[in-house]
């Protein structure tokens, strides 16, 4: 797949999912929750990372204080120096500030980062999916750096990456690079799709 093509992808994705209205995008948002949360992956997970819903996003917000309310460790990202992504501790009092991109995140002064090895769930947004559990981002590729480590893993150890979507973001085929890092899942208002580029199949009881 050519850049391009990418490009046209993402314009496309991200013109549909702007022009759902608020109840569309509510809807979609409690689907994915109820999904997510009865996952056994999320039940075990003691460190889970979030995203604050930007551009049309399903809002995972209910699902992050779902995990608070059960007492587990809820992380957001931050673009840090360098234009690395990070995992700050997003405590409920914490403030939020709007980096460069105008997205949410824990204020300068107020982040404590984790290393991305120590999550055990990421929520991940997403442009577009496919069937193999690859993902299109915005495209500056926060999330593959970040979590380059996973691809050089024998076996899937953690943290589990579930893109967050709406079903109609489902692609026939993204021709991932070998820096694209995998799902462990998508979860969408529909459906949960396992991914079989994380080496499993769906079915299999992992999820």
């Amino acid at each position: 797949m050519t850049r391009s093509t990418r490009t046209s992808i993402r314009l496309a994705q991200r013109q549909a999912r702007r022009v759902l209205d608020d109840a569309q995008r509510a809807v979609a948002a409690s689907a994915v929750h109820r999904l997510v949360t009865h996952t056994e992956i999320f039940r075990r997970s003691k460190r889970i990372a979030s995203y604050v819903a930007f551009d049309g996003e399903i809002n995972p917000a209910t699902i992050a204080a779902t995990a608070i309310g059960l007492g587990k460790e809820l992380y957001l990202p931050v673009i840090g120096s360098g234009n690395r992504l990070r995992f700050a501790y997003a405590a409920p009092d914490i403030p939020l500030a709007n980096n460069r991109f105008g997205i949410a995140e824990p204020a300068p002064g107020y982040r404590w980062c984790i290393d991305p090895r120590r999550l055990d769930l990421v929520l991940t947004p997403l442009v577009a999916f496919d069937a193999a559990g690859f993902r299109l981002g915005m495209g500056a590729g926060y999330y593959d750096e970040c979590f380059s480590f996973l691809i050089e893993h024998r076996h899937w150890l953690k943290p589990k990456l579930i893109g967050i979507g709406y079903d109609f973001q489902r692609i026939d085929d993204i021709d991932a690079s070998v820096r694209d890092v995998p799902m462990w899942c998508i979860a969408t208002d529909r459906a949960i799709y396992a991914s079989d580029s994380a080496g499993r199949k769906i079915g299999d009881g992992c999820i």
